[in-house]
Parts: structure tokens; C-alpha cells; sequence
């Protein structure tokens, strides 16, 4: 059994019930929550924080999804964060409440795109 560092977003979408997202979501960490330990870095927890009604909502989910809090090494930080970038590159921004996904940016002012 090996640890594995869930992000923000996928448990937002659970929490919300994003169409398809939020589902797919749930069952891919509840299978992966079945042969690995599910954590979340306190950083997470505290990004969560702002998504739930309260911190006694947000325990009892985490508490439900067996998901622990930690804190983790230095150099997983690191790692998190080159995959990030990685990933923030390729991906297509949504609504984490409706799921629709969002075209691009534009700046009011300017109206030069923001990337």
C-alpha cells in the first residue's frame, strides 16, 4: 500500500456534485483509496476550507472519504508543483460548480487574453 496526495479540485468537484466530474472523481478515490492511503497536505485542507460551509462539514467529509491530513516532505512540494506546472499548461479551465468549461480570459481593461 503506498500513500497518494490528493489536490483541491477533484474534491471539489465531489463536494459540488459536478456532473460527470464529480462522480468520476469519487469512484476513481474510492478505488485507488482501496490500495493506496488517500492524503491531503494541510494546504489542501485549508483551500477546502473556503469551498465548505464550515470546518465541521469539511471534517466530516474528509472523515467519510478516509482521507488523513499531514503535512508532507519538502520534496514532494517540489514534485507537486512541476507537475502543476505541467498540467496548468495543458489544461482547460471549468466552473468547479456546473462543470461548464470556460473558453479562455480576457482582461476588462485591455482585453489582452490571460493565460
Amino acid at each position: 500500500m503506498g500513500n497518494l496526495v490528493v489536490d483541491t479540485n477533484p474534491l471539489s468537484y465531489i463536494y459540488n456534485a459536478v456532473p460527470e466530474l464529480g462522480e468520476k472523481y469519487a469512484s476513481l478515490l474510492g478505488e485507488l483509496g482501496r490500495k493506496n492511503k488517500l492524503l491531503i497536505p494541510k494546504l489542501v485542507y485549508a483551500e477546502l476550507s473556503l469551498i465548505f460551509k464550515d470546518t465541521e462539514e469539511l471534517n466530516n467529509f474528509i472523515h467519510d472519504t478516509g482521507i488523513a491530513v499531514g503535512d508532507l516532505a519538502l520534496d514532494t512540494y517540489v514534485t507537486a508543483a512541476k507537475r502543476w506546472s505541467v498540467y496548468n499548461r495543458r489544461r482547460t479551465l471549468m466552473c468547479q460548480h456546473c462543470g461548464a468549461k470556460l473558453r479562455r480570459f480576457t482582461c476588462r481593461a485591455c482585453g489582452a487574453e490571460i493565460r
